[in-house]
């Protein structure tokens, strides 16, 4: 039998259809996920996960637009309160380190 086990919270069953969402959008733009960047705000129980693009900004930001209406159109139960994903590209993230 399976258990749906969680991240602090968070059903890992929404994270798995989340992502798979996420890196599906990628693969449909061919765009590489280059990296993956992920944390746990302990005050507001929200995990953020930022899948790193190599592309540029504005791809970047585009995508990011998609997968959220994609997120809220296919998956009833995604709630951005306990499990955010978005998209950003590789050199901002690193510039702004």
């Amino acid at each position: 039998m399976w258990v749906d086990k969680s991240c602090d919270g968070v059903p890992e069953s929404l994270m798995v259809k989340c992502n798979h969402l996420a890196f599906s959008l990628a693969a449909e733009y061919r765009v590489v996920v280059s990296g993956i960047h992920s944390e746990v705000d302990l005050q507001d129980s929200i995990v953020l996960c930022t899948l790193l693009l190599n592309t540029s900004e504005n791809q970047a930001q585009e995508l990011d637009s998609i997968l959220g209406k994609l997120l809220f159109e296919q998956i009833p139960d995604y709630d951005p309160s306990q499990y955010w994903i978005g998209f950003a590209a590789q050199r901002s993230t690193l510039q702004a380190h």
